[in-house]
C-alpha cells in the first residue's frame, strides 16, 4: 500500500512591520521676560500700602460713611496690585529666562506708561489741592485727596501692574524708562492717598 504525497506547505505571507507611532515632539521650554525680583517688591510694597490704607481708616469717624467708602476702594486698588502681580511672579519663576531681545519699546510698556502719566496728573491735583488746604490754613478734605486714588483706580492699578509686566533686561532704555515711569507714578498715587488717611484718621482734615 503506498502512502499519498505530503502536498508542500506553503510559505507563510511575509510579516509586514507594523509602524510606530510617531510621538509628538516636545514643546520647547517657554521662556520668561519677566522681572521676577521686580515683581515681588512692587507686590510687597503694595500690600504693605494696602495695610497701612486701612490702619489710617479705623481712625475714621464713624459718622462718615463715604470718607470710609473711598478708603475701602484704595484698599481694595492695593490689595489688587499685590495679588495679580504674586500670580504673575509665581508663574513666571517655573519658566526659563528669556534672552536679552534687540531693544525695543513693548506695547505694554506704552500702555503703561500712558496710563501712568493720567494717574500722575490725578495725584498731583488731588494732592495740591489737598495738602495745599492744609498747609495754606484752611480746612482740607479727605475726600479731595483720596477721590482721585478713588475715582480712578482703575488707570492707576492697570499703569503700574503694566510697568512691572513690560519691564525686562535688555529691553532698551526707552522701555526701561516707561516701565519705571509707570511704577514711580503709580507710587506718587499711592504716597498722595495715603496721606491724605493719615490725615483724616488723625482729625486733622474733614
Amino acid at each position: 500500500m503506498s502512502i499519498p504525497p505530503v502536498p508542500p506547505t506553503p510559505p507563510a505571507p511575509p510579516i509586514t512591520p507594523t509602524p510606530a507611532a510617531v510621538l509628538p515632539e516636545p514643546r520647547p521650554p517657554r521662556r520668561s521676560e519677566t522681572s521676577i525680583p521686580l515683581a515681588w517688591s512692587v507686590a510687597g510694597a503694595a500690600l504693605v500700602a494696602a495695610v497701612i490704607n486701612g490702619g489710617n481708616a479705623l481712625g475714621f469717624p464713624s459718622n462718615a460713611p463715604v470718607e470710609s467708602i473711598y478708603a475701602f476702594g484704595i484698599t481694595v486698588d492695593l490689595l489688587a496690585i499685590a495679588l495679580v502681580l504674586c500670580i504673575r511672579a509665581v508663574r513666571h519663576s517655573k519658566l526659563l529666562r528669556a534672552e536679552p531681545r534687540p531693544p525695543k519699546v513693548s506695547r505694554t510698556a506704552i500702555a503703561g506708561a500712558v496710563l501712568s502719566l493720567f494717574t500722575l496728573w490725578v495725584a498731583v491735583y488731588s494732592g495740591v489741592e489737598f495738602f495745599g488746604d492744609l498747609f495754606g490754613g484752611e480746612r482740607a478734605r479727605y475726600m479731595t485727596g483720596g477721590g482721585g486714588a478713588f475715582f480712578y483706580g482703575a488707570p492707576w492699578v492697570l499703569g503700574v501692574i503694566f510697568g512691572v509686566a513690560a519691564y525686562r533686561r535688555g529691553g532698551g532704555t526707552l522701555n526701561t524708562v516707561l516701565s519705571i515711569g509707570a511704577i514711580v507714578c503709580g507710587a506718587i498715587m499711592t504716597i498722595v492717598a495715603l496721606g491724605a488717611s493719615f490725615v483724616y484718621g488723625a482729625g486733622l482734615s474733614d
